[in-house]
């Protein structure tokens, strides 16, 4: 763990001085969950180290939370990477944290995906478009015009020329 403090420190003074950036530590962390299964074999605990280290990138604002959130909606990783995210994230969403629209859209994202068995629900826009008329016809069908891509139904009776060559009063010779 005290080496682990340490590499943090030199990460936060590499990026200070602009010789790493922090597109660098998002490759970096990228790269890390998509080898974890291999690293596994060599170090069983990797999972755990890798979660802690995210935490620290974390606490750090060397990454943000929702680069992170980016990563598990995307099941970046696989299984082993879905932990370890959930893992890093854990202490950060026991304390109110200030999320961005982004980062809370894919939170809100993520929440209804995981909700078994729930139908999505329709937006009062939605049920509207689903009403039947009273009795089964249209009641605005024979007394409103119906304007579709800005042509009216009497428009489209139009002589066919209006449109056609010789429409602006000009004709080839």
């Amino acid at each position: 763990p005290a080496l682990r403090r340490r590499c943090l420190v030199l990460m936060g003074q590499l990026l200070e001085k602009g010789i790493l950036t922090k597109e660098d530590f998002q490759w970096g962390v990228l790269n890390l969950l998509g080898q974890l299964e291999d690293l596994t074999l060599d170090c069983p605990d990797v999972a755990k180290i890798a979660a802690e280290h995210l935490r620290g990138l974390l606490a750090k604002d060397l990454l943000t939370t929702n680069f992170v959130l980016r990563c598990r909606m995307l099941h970046i990783g696989g299984e082993a990477g879905l932990k370890v995210l959930g893992d890093a994230l854990e202490p950060a969403s026991a304390a109110p944290v200030n999320l961005s629209k982004v980062a809370k859209a894919i939170e809100a994202s993520r929440q209804d995906a995981d909700a078994p068995g729930e139908e999505p629900k329709e937006s009062p826009e939605d049920s509207k478009e689903k009403e039947e008329p009273k009795d089964g016809k249209d009641d605005d069908s024979d007394t409103k015009e119906v304007k579709q891509n800005g042509i009216s139904k009497d428009d489209s009776k139009e002589d066919p020329k209006a449109h056609g060559p010789g429409a602006n009063g000009v004709t080839a010779k």
